[in-house]
């Protein structure tokens, strides 16, 4: 349901891909056609402890248009261990917790659609967050898959609720778009958290508990 690998698991996985605690990691992705799986994976590196991650902007496209991109597979295991952590992650019931908090702005980066309660990724029920505001994740790129400048994004932002005073927790389906909304705004000097179980999480469980707006 979108939550993270156990960290022994996700430490041989990880090792295997010869990723190392000293070595840092780019991340790419098609940043056009995809939904943020490049975000996800730097935003889940960094929960894990990696401290060198980054994220290339404009993705796939960007590099091919360098002629850098050279991609071979790793030859030595990684030493990276992953570890547990809330600092970039919140889970159902802390989110449960904070939905009525001043100081904590909510961000729900799905489809328009999806906001207003159709559910085409399977959730068991359809809706948003109540004190969620709604920001297509792909709303913060321009039509090369680049990121807007700086000053937009924040102009976005900040329609939306979203200042650095606050804690901003985002969601989408199962985690993937949020993490990748996350991970840009944690480089842009936000204090973010990705709820990783999302939607699929959140609406299998009880409406009277976990409830849903439509």
């Amino acid at each position: 349901m979108g939550r993270p690998l156990p960290v022994e698991q996700a430490t041989k996985k990880l090792q295997g891909l010869g990723i190392s605690k000293e070595r840092p990691v780019v991340v790419l992705g098609d940043s056009i056609k995809g939904w943020g799986e490049d975000g996800r994976v730097t935003w889940l590196l960094r929960a894990w402890g990696h401290s060198r991650v980054v994220l290339v902007d404009g993705g796939l496209g960007a590099v091919e248009k360098v002629g850098a991109l050279s991609i071979k597979p790793a030859v030595v295991p990684g030493n990276f261990v992953a570890s547990e952590s809330s600092q970039l992650e919140i889970k159902k019931e802390e989110v449960k917790g904070k939905l009525s908090r001043k100081d904590v702005a909510f961000l729900d980066v799905r489809e328009p659609r999806e906001y207003k309660g159709q559910t085409p990724y399977g959730e068991k029920r359809g809706g948003h967050l109540s004190p969620a505001q709604h920001l297509f994740f792909k709303d913060l790129l321009d039509k090369e898959g680049r990121l807007l400048p700086r000053e937009q994004i924040e102009k976005v932002l900040a329609s939306r609720g979203v200042t650095r005073d606050k804690e901003v927790v985002s969601y989408c389906t199962g985690g993937i778009r949020s993490g990748w909304v996350t991970a840009v705004l944690n480089d842009l000097g936000y204090k973010a958290r990705n709820y990783a179980g999302s939607m699929w999480e959140w609406s299998a469980q009880a409406a009277e508990e976990y409830p849903l707006q439509k």
